[in-house]
């Protein structure tokens, strides 16, 4: 995993996403504190992202000029 750059709590607070300088976003598990999805989102740093209002979707953007939108399993 490469260094944090970016990290966001969903609105319920029981996840964090967190973006890296490798293009790699992580999902975490706040009550467990584990890992618990690592996406291989850019070619480059990413550096924001956010959460829908329902959790259920985040938005990750790099410096690799993208942006995505990925569909989350249900904590």
């Amino acid at each position: 995993i490469g260094q944090v750059l970016s990290a966001i709590f969903s609105a319920d607070g029981n996840r964090i996403l967190t973006g890296g300088s490798d293009g790699k976003v992580c999902l975490w598990d706040t009550n467990r504190g584990l890992l618990t999805a690592q996406l291989v989102a850019h070619s480059a740093a990413v550096r924001r992202l956010a959460f829908s209002p329902d959790g259920g979707r985040v938005l990750t953007a790099g410096d690799d000029g993208t942006a995505r939108v990925w569909e989350l399993s249900p904590p």
